[in-house]
């Protein structure tokens, strides 16, 4: 990922500033190690972060789902590129790439890699008045329990009604 600024492992990233768009890859070891960063990538609210696909866990729905502007699955298996170029093994797991802000969330929807969301009812509001949703978006209104289709031609509010 070509950057102006790479934080290696010796310089410990999470505690340095943070400027412009960023593209976080937290370490995937631990429980909740990724935690953290992923804290501070949402707070920075400008960037793509790259995280396991764990749906069901309690920080995805603390912190991905209600503060996360847009989400993208891959289709398939990730494989990460070494430093030395070589490509490793596909992951165990799904990943998910977090997009926040305009420029972010606009290369991550138009990359092609996979299904597309945009979550929690705060990042879907924001997203629509700002004209950044061109197709229709699923995410959770406050207050209901189930799924909410929100057609983003014209649409400026929460669906009277889901389908």
């Amino acid at each position: 990922m070509p950057a102006k600024k790479v934080y290696t492992i010796e310089d410990d990233g999470l505690h340095q500033p943070w400027q412009g768009l960023t593209f976080c890859n937290p370490p995937f070891g631990g429980r909740n190690g990724h935690v953290p960063w992923l804290v501070k990538f949402l707070d920075h609210a400008n960037g793509i972060a790259i995280v396991r696909a764990y749906t069901s866990s309690g920080w995805f729905h603390e912190h991905v789902v209600p503060r996360a502007e847009l989400l993208l699955f891959p289709k398939g298996k990730t494989q990460f590129v070494r430093p030395d170029g070589t490509v490793g093994k596909a992951t165990g797991h799904g990943v998910v790439f977090i997009g926040m802000g305009d420029v972010a969330c606009t290369a991550v929807r138009k990359s092609g890699l996979g299904f597309c969301a945009v979550t929690g009812p705060r990042a879907i509001a924001a997203r629509l008045s700002r004209g950044a949703v061109e197709r229709c978006c699923l995410g959770y209104w406050a207050g209901t329990s189930r799924i909410a289709v929100a057609w983003a031609y014209g649409h400026r509010g929460p669906p009277n009604k889901t389908p």
